[in-house]
């Protein structure tokens, strides 16, 4: 139930600087590169102080600026990334001195089997995963078309 995670103390361009009140053009054109999309300039203000403000880095994929179409122009939400969650739990845990893991994710297909291992061709139709926190288990289920993102014409997104 390894919880570390590693951050290396290297500076790139990509960097957010404590200073910093803003992405620089190089910064921008990074994030353009992973999907940040065409989004207006005051969508990417918005993004930069959430960043800042939750110590979350877009470059490492702790938290992104995700764009849909919708039936009234598209739509910009800020979202935590399974690597930003987990980042969040260490600090909580680091400051309040408990503990944090997780079980190993199991994957079910629509025979009801839990597997540690999904090998199939199609999605699975559900995944679990525990997180034990101060010794105390939560466990978490997602289902497949609950979660799953579709086109306008049911076919599945990329997401």
């Amino acid at each position: 139930m390894s919880t570390e995670i590693t951050r290396h103390s290297t500076n790139t361009a990509l960097t957010i600087a404590e200073d910093q009140t803003g992405f620089t053009d190089q910064q921008i054109a990074a994030l353009r590169q992973i999907g940040l999309g065409a989004n207006t300039q005051a969508d990417v203000e918005v993004f930069f102080h959430q960043a800042k403000r939750s110590g979350l880095d877009p470059f490492r994929r702790e938290i992104y600026m995700i764009t849909r179409k919708t039936k009234t122009g598209p739509k910009a939400t800020i979202q935590t990334g399974i690597d930003g969650y987990r980042l969040i739990s260490q600090r909580v845990t680091e400051r309040t001195k408990g503990t944090f893991g997780y079980e190993d994710t199991q994957w079910c297909g629509t025979d009801g089997v839990w597997r540690d291992v999904w090998i199939g061709q199609e999605p699975p139709s559900a995944a679990r995963v525990t997180v034990v926190r101060n010794g105390q288990r939560f466990p978490g289920i997602a289902i497949w078309d609950e979660y799953v993102q579709t086109k306008r014409d049911g076919s599945v997104t990329q997401m």
